[in-house]
């Protein structure tokens, strides 16, 4: 006669189900951050490498930054759709011309402009009523700082980046920004460092903050992110990994990524800026495409 599970047994099983849960479990969550960060790097790189491409065939420069109109107008701190035109045709051509989309023809592929398990922030419902045609999000950026800059005149390719998650841990549904851009009303919109004639509005950065601030996180995936730099190497870049706050009237040194001040669990509180002798303005120092990678740190010193 079959016998039956007494209770002890059953309990011991199960006791043993338990534990190898609690050891499996964890295994497979690093398994998948660790194919997570492998994807990130891998998106972030084939972005670089179309750009990479799109650069001889635009007389050696960068692609133009912001949503740019054919009278030469810009738009420094609107979003760019992906695609150009899904949202308005009336904007179609400004969008275009922007780095998220003329680089394109050479990615053939927009899901490598964000990453599955971004938190996704949403513009109001209307926005997205009436679709033109299938659209995508947004959550990687091109140094804006780069808009229609001559590749050959970097400073240090191998230092400078080039592509990075500049909306942190944010995508933007059917939309990308540029993080950082120079704030620009008409084009040309070029980084000119001590010959800048322009005024506030032509010469000088900025910087988009998240959507929504809890996204405002350098932890896009295990605890860093991954950079691309002019030179087209990539490199994952653990940013405050302890999660500790920087405490007040301290502040972080590297010329590994732009950040001054961290926030609790990763949080972009405070960035490197300067300006060098002669410039009205200062810059986002870890992005300045004249630098030499040893700027003073700081808010607003003179780089050397």
């Amino acid at each position: 006669m079959r016998r039956a599970f007494t209770l002890i047994e059953l309990l011991v099983v199960i006791a043993i189900i338990a534990i190898l849960a609690a050891i499996l479990f964890p295994v497979f969550g690093q398994a998948k951050e660790a194919a997570r960060k492998v994807t990130a790097i891998n998106s972030v790189k084939q972005l670089a490498n179309a750009t990479m491409l799109y650069i001889p065939d635009s007389d050696d420069l960068y692609p133009i930054m912001q949503q740019t109109f054919a009278n030469g107008q810009v738009r420094y701190n609107y979003p760019i759709a992906l695609p150009a035109g899904w949202d308005s045709a009336a904007r179609q051509e400004a969008d275009a011309v922007a780095w998220a989309n003329s680089v394109q023809p050479y990615a053939k592929n927009y899901d490598i402009q964000t990453l599955r398990g971004q938190y996704t922030y949403a513009f109001s419902a209307g926005t997205y009523s009436n679709p033109r045609y299938p659209f995508h999000n947004g959550s990687v950026s091109l140094n804006g700082v780069l808009a229609s800059y001559n590749s050959t005149a970097v400073a240090m390719p191998s230092k400078l980046t080039l592509v990075w998650f500049g909306n942190m841990r944010e995508e933007i549904r059917g939309y990308t920004y540029t993080n950082p851009l120079l704030i620009c009303a008409r084009q040309p919109c070029v980084f000119q460092g001590p010959n800048s004639a322009g005024d506030r509005s032509d010469y000088t950065y900025g910087w988009l903050s998240g959507q929504m601030p809890q996204n405002e996180t350098g932890w896009v995936v295990s605890r860093g992110m991954p950079f691309v730099y002019c030179d087209g190497h990539a490199k994952f870049i653990p940013l405050n990994p302890t999660g500790s706050a920087t405490p007040n009237g301290k502040m972080v040194t590297s010329y590994d990524h732009p950040v001054r001040s961290f926030g609790p669990n990763g949080m972009l509180r405070f960035f490197h800026t300067c300006h060098e002798a002669g410039e009205r303005y200062n810059y986002l120092s870890f992005f300045r495409p004249d630098s030499n990678f040893d700027y003073n740190f700081g808010q607003n010193v003179q780089c050397h």
